[in-house]
């Protein structure tokens, strides 16, 4: 909840844990289940340092001694919680699936769930209409997020519409309008910022 390190005498001390925050609750069930009786926890969060995502936690329990765990072992978790983020975060890189369709940014980047990608694929087939329409409409994909993901998969600069902008006619001359408007796309002239679209 706060990604930070949590070096707790007791599981089942109340007042402790309040300490750290008054919603924390050690899950007592799975004690009662395997008759194992946790005491000490050191837990550690795994945080992407470029983003501040937690990635996931390291979770220590019972020290052997019988009481808290000695700041050194605090700062070995520490740097292995750290290490590890690092090691994640390389293999997500490297783990990156390609993008199959132009809309996969918007599940990476957490803007749909997959199944709502394939949901709103379906219902565009279904309705006979753009699948932009429905994720715009029925999900609520904003559009910058939609540009967002346009951008990624062509590689190309999202520009979001202005409506002062001039539109370049030397550009425009040899696109018929039903071609542009069924595209959804039209091509800027951006000289000031040196991008020709």
């Amino acid at each position: 909840m706060h990604k930070k390190l949590l070096n707790i005498k007791d599981v089942y001390d109340a007042k402790e844990l309040a300490q750290y925050s008054a919603h924390l609750r050690f899950l007592q069930e799975v004690d009662k289940r395997t008759g194992y009786r946790t005491k000490q926890m050191l837990v550690s969060p795994i945080v992407d340092p470029s983003s501040g995502d937690l990635l996931g936690i390291i979770q220590l329990i019972n020290n052997k001694a019988g009481v808290p765990f000695a700041p050194l072992i605090q700062d070995g978790i520490q740097e292995l919680s750290q290490t590890l983020a690092e090691a994640l975060r390389q293999h997500q890189r490297q783990q990156a699936p390609s993008a199959k369709s132009k809309y996969d940014f918007l599940v990476a980047d957490g803007a749909i769930s997959a199944a709502e990608l394939e949901l709103a694929t379906r219902t565009a087939k279904r309705k006979g209409i753009n699948v932009e329409e429905v994720l715009i409409d029925e999900f609520q994909v904003k559009a910058e997020a939609l540009g967002k993901a346009l951008s990624s998969f062509f590689k190309v600069p999202y520009e979001p519409y202005r409506s002062d902008r001039i539109k370049p006619a030397e550009l425009l001359k040899n696109l018929r309008r039903e071609y542009v408007e069924s595209s959804h796309w039209i091509p800027i002239d951006e000289t000031q910022e040196g991008w020709l679209f």
